[in-house]
Formats: structure tokens, sequence, C-alpha cells
């Protein structure tokens, strides 16, 4: 999923710098006692990404997940909400990002 990370990374650029977002692969194990502790300390939104089954996170953070699974990712957000592109190839992740920043904000 290099080529997926450099999208994700290219697209929330401003925010890494800033330090509002973290781009980062972590050990399965390690996933629900990292988000856990950033829930803790303030308002915390995870996203899970893979080709196949994703792990959830935890029980205190707003955990959404990217399934890549073709050319464009699908979103599921807490309450089992499952968002599929319209659109295809570039305009499929774009609005799909676009989807999961403003469910963020």
């Amino acid at each position: 999923l290099s080529d997926e990370r450099t999208l994700i990374e290219t697209l929330l650029h401003e925010e890494i710098l800033m330090g509002n977002v973290v781009v980062d692969a972590i050990a399965p194990a390690d996933i629900a006692p990292r988000c856990s502790a950033a829930a803790r300390t303030s308002l915390c939104h995870t996203l899970s990404i893979g080709s196949g089954d994703v792990p959830d996170s935890d029980e205190l953070s707003i955990a959404s997940k990217m399934f890549i699974e073709s050319s464009e990712p699908t979103l599921l957000f807490p309450g089992d909400v499952l968002c599929e592109p319209e659109e295809r190839g570039l305009e499929g992740w774009q609005e799909q990002l676009e989807r999961l920043v403003r469910y963020w904000v």
C-alpha cells in the first residue's frame, strides 16, 4: 500500500506538518493501546487502512476503516455506515477522502 500511503500523506500534508494527523504503520497488537492513550487526552479519530480485514482500534476513539480491495477505497464509519465511492480512479479517492475529512470535522 505504499502508493496509497504516499497519496494520503500528500493530501494531508499540511495537517501532518501541524501535528494534527499521524500516518503510521504499527503492529496490530499495538493499535488499541495507542488509540486508547490518545483518546484519553483529546478527541481522537482513528482510521485503519488495509487491503483485507481491518482490525478494530479501541473503544475510546471514533474509529473509521478504509478497505482498499479495488482501485477505489471503501469507508466504514461507526454504526456500520458503509460508503462506496460513486466515482472511479483518482476521483473516487478524492471523493472518499473528502467524505472522511467532512466526517472528522
